[in-house]
């Protein structure tokens, strides 16, 4: 999974590929949303890989990601003051779901 945010250009754009165990391919997804932070594209992005991933049976994935800051947000109990506390929240309950 991936995001970016053009400054130039005002546009936000996220995306991602879902592989099987043996690394081949099986889904993929992409959106672009209203100009954003690079955060909020990266909470987006894993909200929406792993969605997919719960929509079609798997239940056992491995997400991989270039944000630290996100990942930390997953795993630190939720701020529901947090900017992106809602959509947090989401993830966390894909996350806790068996």
């Amino acid at each position: 999974m991936d995001s970016s945010v053009f400054t130039d250009s005002s546009l936000t754009g996220f995306g991602g590929l879902i592989r099987d165990h043996r690394g081949s391919f099986l889904y993929d997804f992409y959106g672009s949303i209203d100009p954003s932070c690079i955060t909020h594209a990266e909470v987006l992005t894993l909200y929406h890989g792993l969605d997919l991933c719960w929509s079609y049976g798997h239940r056992h994935v491995v997400c991989y990601s270039y944000s630290l800051h996100v990942i930390q947000l997953i795993r630190d109990p939720l701020n529901v003051f947090h900017m992106f506390g809602n959509l947090i929240g989401l993830i966390k309950k894909l996350l806790s779901q068996d």
